[in-house]
């Protein structure tokens, strides 16, 4: 299971949530980007009914996209309610989408949606009977209050949890729905919701498993938070702690020196070598390099073998989507195979889905990381 911890910063510029597994920097979340499932207010500036596209100004640089059916019946000038689904890339605005799910740590709830699912994740029967039932009390119980309807999904994380947990952080999704169609009749400013996803419960939802062993956050509001959040979610194992030193936190654990390391423009590893991470508005290319160290097919093939497994970490810290070229040092076929095999099992557990091609005839490896998850 490994030495696995999250640390919780929160700053008056900025904040942060970092994973540290076995001294290795494993996952990094800032609150200066904008996640997916942010709620916006959106104005529609233009529609394309042949590219099934409509437009809107949502107080970015550029305008969101957002994909749109025959007959949709939307007007150039309205005003509607839209959650961000993919990051602005290759000059492209932000995705953006009218259906929204409002994601928790236990569940997620759909304004509109009528129907109880259990994550396909969850194998055993037993425990997905108890999970629907869950759903289908909070879903119930929701629509009653609000006198609308609801759809509920009942997230692999929620396997311990309780009908009043799955309900409190339903209820507190919905007010987030509700003040934000509030906001949308008063001001119909275009921009991100007031107070619409939280940031701490953002890095839960990305990184809480039952791997993490510890918590450390140096704010004593979220330390209160988030040990309620760990409790309703039936993590006995984790332990939360709060940060009491005078010292900053991030530099008391050596995590900014951290960060330099392992997201800088050239990554180094332990067999001397080292890969350089290029991004460009089309696709990521990514060099091995041997450095200093021996150019021995062991030592190559060794070097390869090492930027494999730290490539599909990358693609993970940094989440870098799309088409990845990578240019390994020159080996042989069976060198090849080995290094192959072991790029597609470091992926493996990625909960993008992945695909990977095999070494061209140039000795470059393709693969695409789609930003679908499992």
């Amino acid at each position: 299971m490994g030495d696995n911890r999250l640390y919780i910063h929160i700053g008056s510029q900025e904040s942060s949530i970092v994973q540290v597994t076995n001294g290795h920097l494993t996952g990094v979340l800032r609150s200066n980007d904008i996640p997916a499932g942010t709620l916006y207010i959106g104005r529609i500036t233009g529609i394309n009914n042949a590219l099934s596209a409509a437009f809107l100004d949502i107080g970015e640089d550029k305008d969101g996209f957002m994909h749109i059916s025959p007959g949709h019946g939307f007007k150039c000038g309205q005003c509607l309610l839209v959650q961000s689904q993919k990051p602005p890339r290759d000059n492209k605005g932000r995705q953006v989408t009218n259906s929204i799910s409002l994601v928790g740590n236990l569940l997620c709830i759909s304004p509109g949606g009528r129907t109880t699912v259990v994550s396909s994740k969850v194998k055993d029967s037993d425990t997905r009977v108890r999970m629907m039932a869950i759903g289908e009390a909070v879903r119930r119980t929701l629509s009653d209050d609000l006198a609308m309807e609801f759809g509920v999904t009942m997230r692999t994380i929620a396997t311990r949890c309780g009908v009043e947990a799955a309900l409190a952080e339903a209820r507190n999704l919905a007010e987030t729905w509700r003040s934000s169609v509030e906001q949308l009749a008063k001001s119909a400013v275009s921009g991100p919701v007031d107070g619409g996803r939280n940031f701490v419960s953002c890095g839960l939802q990305r990184f809480l498993t039952e791997e993490i062993r510890e918590i450390i956050i140096d704010d004593h509001d979220t330390f209160c938070q988030v040990s309620d959040s760990v409790r309703s979610m039936g993590f006995e194992t984790i332990s939360v702690r709060e940060y009491s030193q005078p010292y900053d936190m991030l530099e008391y654990y050596n995590l900014n020196a951290m960060q330099r390391h392992a997201l800088g423009h050239r990554v180094y590893l332990p067999s001397g070598g080292s890969i350089v991470i290029d991004r460009t508005e089309a696709l990521t290319v990514i060099d091995v390099n041997s450095g200093k160290g021996s150019t021995a097919k062991d030592m190559v093939l060794q070097t390869n073998l090492q930027a494999a497994e730290e490539i599909a970490a990358q693609l993970k810290l940094r989440n870098i989507g799309g088409i990845i070229v990578i240019d390994f040092i020159n080996m042989d076929r069976e060198g090849e195979a080995q290094v192959l095999n072991q790029l597609k099992e470091a992926t493996a557990g990625d909960k993008l889905v992945t695909d990977i091609c095999d070494f061209s005839p140039l000795g470059l490896v393709e693969m695409v990381r789609r930003r679908v998850e499992l």
